[in-house]
């Protein structure tokens, strides 16, 4: 009986059952201890990613101001902008592709109170999220309507009219280095200032500026040109030949001559008088003189000279 005790108990030391099932758990163990270290590992990139984008340093700069209708948007990063993306309220999302560390867009507003939502995109992929609620209900946003015109071109007469569809109450001008000029509304709900002008001969840059009742303003700049066209004057004619002189207080850029259907043209005369001598042919002669100032203005002429 002992020698069968013997002999079951070294049967259970060859056998392999419980040393199979140790290392099937030492294998499990292993195996789940490096998968747990892979795990924290990518678990730690990801939070020491989302800490390298929420890190101030990382963070844009936004800036929003309203100027009347307009949303004046502007972004600095210190990552390249991939696309700056708003949408108003819930509505459709806006995509506006970017490029640089700076951006800076124009939204127009909506009337009534609504949220303007902004995404700032980076080409890391990181996303910024903002919001910024204009309540203008009931707020005149609408801007003052500014409109220049020149009695006729290259005259020095200029009409300014200004206009507002609630109520204006201040238009002024500036003309190249000369102090600004003023004029208020005279009226409670005056809509329209008009003003009427005379401008100095050469290039004039005018400054024109319109503000309404809510404070909504309106700036208009323009070059504008004043200058008299060139003058023909047929001077001497003897025989065959004439003689045109041809003037211009600013001067002469170019001279295009037609002569019996010929035509020829010099450019870059850059004078304030010239001559111009032609001959003609014997019997009927069809002439047309066209003159271009160095504003761009055009004096021309036709006429028939029988020889």
């Amino acid at each position: 009986m002992n020698q069968i005790l013997v002999t079951e108990n070294k049967k259970k030391k060859g056998s392999k059952g419980p040393v199979g099932i140790k290392g099937i758990v030492r294998f499990f163990a292993i195996f789940i201890a490096v998968f747990g270290i892979v795990l924290t590992g990518e678990g730690s990139y990801a939070l020491y990613k989302d800490a390298e984008a929420r890190s101030p340093e990382n963070v844009p700069s936004l800036y929003i101001a309203r100027d009347g209708d307009i949303i004046r948007v502007r972004v600095e990063h210190n990552s390249e902008i991939s696309t700056l993306n708003y949408s108003w309220n819930d509505g459709v999302e806006n995509q506006i592709p970017e490029g640089g560390t700076y951006a800076e867009e124009e939204i127009i507003a909506l009337d009534g109170n609504n949220v303007l939502n902004i995404t700032v995109v980076d080409m890391k992929g990181r996303e910024y999220q903002y919001q910024k609620e204009f309540l203008l209900d009931g707020v005149d946003i609408t801007k003052p309507n500014i409109e220049v015109l020149q009695v006729q071109e290259g005259t020095a007469r200029v009409s300014i009219n200004t206009s507002d569809e609630t109520q204006i109450v201040e238009m002024s001008y500036k003309v190249n280095d000369a102090q600004e000029i003023i004029i208020q509304a005279t009226e409670q709900g005056q809509t329209e200032i008009n003003e009427e002008i005379t401008l100095p001969e050469g290039t004039n840059k005018l400054i024109v500026t319109a503000r309404d009742a809510s404070g909504n303003i309106t700036r208009y700049e323009k070059e504008i040109i004043v200058s008299s066209k060139p003058t023909i004057e047929l001077i001497s004619k003897e025989g065959t030949r004439v003689v045109f002189r041809i003037t211009d207080q600013s001067g002469i850029q170019k001279v295009t001559v037609n002569l019996n259907g010929r035509e020829v043209s010099v450019n870059d005369i850059n004078q304030t008088e010239a001559t111009l001598p032609l001959d003609l042919q014997e019997g009927n002669n069809v002439l047309r003189i066209e003159v271009t100032n160095v504003n761009g203005l055009v004096a021309s002429g036709t006429t028939q000279i029988e020889v």
